[in-house]
């Protein structure tokens, strides 16, 4: 069933929700006998087992880099022509 249809139908009133029925389906698959658990199994291993990467090539310092102050200074006054 669509999701849309399933929405129409509960706002029709022709579908019911029992709630006992919900509440066994989120057990059962909280404790791994939901319909979905014997496609995949239980996970039994580290999802990213040990690799040999090389070393990092990172170039960017350690610490944090510096900015040399910035500082404004004011221009000289320019003469306004014609106003």
């Amino acid at each position: 069933m669509k999701l849309l249809e399933l929405k129409e139908r509960i706002a029709r009133g022709e579908y019911q929700i029992e709630p006992g029925a919900v509440a066994d389906m989120i057990i059962r698959r909280l404790i791994g006998l939901g319909s979905h658990a014997g496609e995949r199994g239980r996970q039994t291993a580290c999802s990213y087992p040990a690799r040999s990467t090389p070393e990092s090539v990172n170039t960017t310092p350690a610490a944090p880099s510096t900015t040399r102050p910035t500082h404004v200074q004011l221009a000289p006054a320019r003469p306004v022509w014609g106003f």
